[in-house]
């Protein structure tokens, strides 16, 4: 009596028949293609999906003689939208197609915040990869199949149907669209109306959905599990069965999950139903397997010998991101890229293929973190399965930069093993999920961590330095993994930030300053270090509007240190001198009147000691103006004639020598309150007399003296006035 498990994957259809004691009897596999054909769409035919199941019943041919039950697991996340009969009115929308990420903004923004936080799952958020985002997009752009569209169904479901005329979707499969009740909840309709009633009806993993038809090479009569997710079959082939048990499932893509307790959650995580009493958090990344794919396409190397090239490499070398078609868990953002950084001439293709094998690594450390605050555990060990566990090189990698053993498991397609448990237990032939993992599941070989390979340090990051104040974005650098160097990009500049060991090596130094030397702090003025201070004490301050944002440290910083700038007003009557002639200092020619005239060494001055003379400038121009505003308080500027005062004589010779121009008549005839032998006149406005007769100005005085006037008007002495100094004019009469 043997078990039948099929697994209908990303890039192949596998099928293996075991026996009761998970020993495999005989196994085959098929391909099918992925077309792209526009940037972010990724779509599968059906006809594909059925021809390599075919093909693989084929390969099996004797060993389907004692086959007892069958059970069935699918990718995830892939719609089918089908008619009344079941016909495919568009090719499936796989879980890699990011096309609609437009369209889940949009409907996410129609969610309340009630609807969000009820979201099964734990998510909040509408993604690309989510049914409803798929229907939004086939409704807008192919109109016309989606007329045709009566139900949305997944690979699995649509597999079960053509064997066993029957769809039946489950709760794990279908987690995104079901509310915390289990059931497709109303606000379906809103987002697309209709939508609600497309998916297939809902049925219990473990039991029996039908009996084969006979289609597709399979003996009619056998009973047909309803099944799961590749994910969630490939957790009970890899044996997870209590808290506490975390796995690794390296397939087209890397998937972290860990079991729990009921409860917890963490922003990122997606948190399954509790089934059977099991109760899994798990984050699914975007890359795995199909990265490694995808660098041998580009490298012209086939895989097996890309793995045996990067064994060779140096760890560490060059960082490779694996976001090749965006991310999902923790981050869910469908337009990150790949990238490749740290290259340089010696580079090869041995050092590139490590370098994918340390991203994948990396992005499941990346996962691992909010994966173990969702569960609120730390796992001693994590089980590795599927097809990236077979490479020896691989797992000894992830073990490392995961910092926990790593237990290979026996069966390496731990999803068709996983599918022939549930057909076991839909026919009875185990009570629970713990009596067949014990049973059917044993351990290949176990991967602890070397010390001697680099791993990422288990500190926190310090607070950025001095010289990285800014935005506070970190930029990797090619050697950070294992090192803890992270260069900081900030306004000032960027500097290594290292780990405690790293610096007490005495190796970290500033780009700026010769290699050799140990690192030393900018000296910065004691009112700079205060007010830095207080602008980081401003930035930890929430703000009571903005609770939900992360303060911003750069911005407190550089409206301390950037203060603005007012732009001092051209002086009137005076053009502004060209560039190539103005003058600095004082140099050897001398224009009319004792002006220095341009200097031929400055341009050579400017480079050396530039600052100092604009600081001498700015000295003379201060001098210039106080001193000017002196003479204005004095009554204005006078000639040097003979009837000005002597300096040192006293009063009496003052008066002797020079009458009293303090205030002066209109018409020039004498001080104010003598007799006015003329008769009065209007003041002349257009010569720029005041009310009071006097003349506010030179160029006024300079008219009356043209008209016949005797010694001229001189001006009023204003009022002292307190201005700011800097580019004050007093304003014209």
């Amino acid at each position: 009596m043997t078990l039948l498990g099929i697994d209908l994957g990303t890039t192949s259809v596998k099928a293996a028949v075991f026996d009761d004691d998970g020993v495999r009897v005989a196994a085959a596999r098929a391909t099918h293609p992925t077309a792209r054909p526009a940037p972010g769409h990724a779509e599968q035919h059906p006809d594909d999906w059925w021809s390599g199941l075919t093909e693989v019943l084929g390969a099996l041919g004797p060993a389907l003689v004692g086959v007892t039950a069958v059970g069935l697991c699918a990718q995830v996340d892939t719609h089918l939208f089908v008619d009344g009969a079941g016909t495919p009115v568009h090719p499936a929308i796989t879980w890699q197609d990011g096309r609609c990420g437009a369209v889940a903004a949009t409907l996410t923004e129609r969610l309340s915040s009630a609807d969000r936080a009820r979201r099964r799952g734990g998510i909040g958020t509408v993604d690309a990869s989510h049914a409803a985002a798929r229907a939004a997009w086939l409704a807008e752009h192919r109109s016309d199949a989606w007329v045709r569209a009566r139900r949305v169904l997944a690979p699995k479901d649509w597999l079960l149907e053509r064997l066993t005329g029957t769809a039946v979707a489950d709760p794990l499969s279908s987690t995104g669209l079901l509310d915390p009740d289990g059931r497709y909840p109303e606000w379906l309709d809103l987002l697309v109306p209709g939508l609600r009633s497309m998916p297939a009806p809902l049925a219990d993993p473990a039991s029996v959905a039908g009996e084969t038809t006979g289609a597709g090479g399979l003996p009619a009569g056998l009973p047909v599990a309803v099944g799961t997710m590749d994910a969630w079959a490939a957790l009970l082939g890899g044996g997870i069965a209590a808290p506490g048990d975390a796995i690794d499932i390296a397939g087209t893509s890397e998937v972290l999950a860990l079991a729990a307790t009921p409860g917890g959650g963490a922003p990122g995580i997606v948190t399954f139903p509790s089934w059977r009493g099991l109760h899994v958090h798990a984050g699914p990344t975007q890359a795995g397997g199909d990265a490694l794919t995808w660098a041998s396409a580009v490298l012209g190397v086939a895989p097996a010998e890309l793995l045996a090239r990067a064994a060779g490499a140096e760890p560490g070398r060059v960082l490779f991101l694996p976001q090749l078609a965006g991310e999902r868990a923790p981050l869910w953002d469908p337009d990150l890229r790949g990238h490749w950084l740290g290259a340089s001439f010696a580079t090869g293709s041995a050092e590139l293929g490590r370098a994918v094998l340390e991203g994948v690594a990396h992005a499941a450390r990346h996962v691992l973190g909010p994966l173990e605050s969702a569960a609120g555990c730390r796992p001693e060990s994590i089980a590795a399965c599927g097809g990236g566990a077979a490479s020896d090189l691989w797992c000894q990698i992830k073990a490392d930069v995961l910092d926990r053993p790593l237990r290979r498991t026996a069966e390496r397609d731990a999803g068709v093993l996983g599918a022939a448990m549930l057909a076991a237990l839909a026919t009875g032939r185990a009570a629970s999920v713990g009596e067949l993992a014990g049973r059917m599941v044993r351990v290949d070989r176990e991967f602890t961590p070397d010390p001697r390979n680099p791993r990422p340090p288990r500190r926190r990051a310090r607070p950025l330095p001095r010289c990285a104040a800014g935005t506070g974005t970190a930029v990797p650098s090619a050697r950070w993994i294992g090192s803890g160097r992270v260069p900081l990009a900030g306004r000032r500049g960027h500097r290594l930030h290292r780990t405690p060991a790293a610096r007490r090596r005495g190796t970290a130094r500033h780009p700026r300053r010769p290699a050799g030397g140990p690192a030393r702090r900018a000296h910065r003025p004691r009112r700079c270090r205060r007010l830095r201070r207080r602008a980081d004490r401003r930035a930890r301050r929430p703000h009571p509007a903005r609770a939900d944002l992360a303060p911003d440290p750069g911005r407190v910083r550089r409206a301390l240190h950037r203060p603005a700038r007012r732009r001092r007003p051209r002086r009137r009557g005076r053009a502004p001198v060209p560039r190539a002639v103005r003058h600095l200092g004082r140099g050897p020619a001398r224009r009319a009147g004792g002006r220095p005239g341009p200097d031929p060494g400055r341009r050579l001055r400017c480079h050396r000691d530039g600052p100092r003379l604009r600081r001498a400038r700015r000295r003379r121009r201060r001098r210039r103006r106080r001193h000017r505003r002196r003479r204005r308080g004095r009554g204005g500027c006078r000639r040097r004639t003979g009837t000005g005062p002597v300096r040192g004589a006293g009063p009496g010779a003052a008066a002797s020598r020079r009458p009293d121009r303090r205030r002066v008549r209109a018409d020039g005839h004498g001080p104010v309150g003598q007799a006015d032998p003329a008769p009065a006149r209007r003041p002349d406005r257009a010569a720029g007399e005041g009310a009071d007769g006097l003349a506010r100005d030179r160029t006024a005085r300079r008219a009356r003296r043209r008209r016949g006037g005797s010694g001229g008007t001189p001006r009023r002495a204003p009022p002292r006035r307190r201005g700011p100094g800097r580019g004050h004019r007093r304003p014209a009469a």
